[in-house]
């Protein structure tokens, strides 16, 4: 798994500064396409658990958004509050960069439905 990481990225309670001391601590792990996203995966990194400052991690892999003008919710959140912790390339980077420019541009826009927040193409 290590040699297909591009980026990691802090996300969750912890980038924002509101965790609590139950709180875990979210990260993504930007890997390559030629990795595919599977339970083995997971699996392997709950085989190894993982602590920051005596709280478990909890990681959640993704590639880079085919396109960030098209991004998903949690590119989106990442983007507005993630902190950028690790990345091969700056590729992680620019498109975290490309994404606010979306949100900036108002192409992509946080709504709410019944209380909870997501994001999407505007219309």
């Amino acid at each position: 798994m290590a040699e297909h990481k591009i980026g990691i990225i802090l996300h969750g309670s912890s980038a924002r500064g509101d965790a609590r001391t139950t709180s875990d601590v979210d990260v993504l792990v930007v890997v390559e396409r030629t990795l595919s996203l599977t339970r083995a995966l997971y699996r392997a990194w709950d085989g190894v658990p993982i602590a920051w400052n005596g709280r478990a991690v909890d990681a959640h892999f993704v590639h880079l958004p085919d396109d960030p003008r098209h991004a998903g919710g949690v590119w989106c959140e990442a983007a507005v509050d993630g902190i950028l912790l690790h990345d091969i390339g700056g590729r992680v980077d620019e498109t975290l960069r490309a994404i606010r420019r979306a949100i900036a541009d108002g192409h992509l826009v946080r709504r709410h439905a019944h209380g909870q927040p997501y994001w999407t193409v505007a219309a």
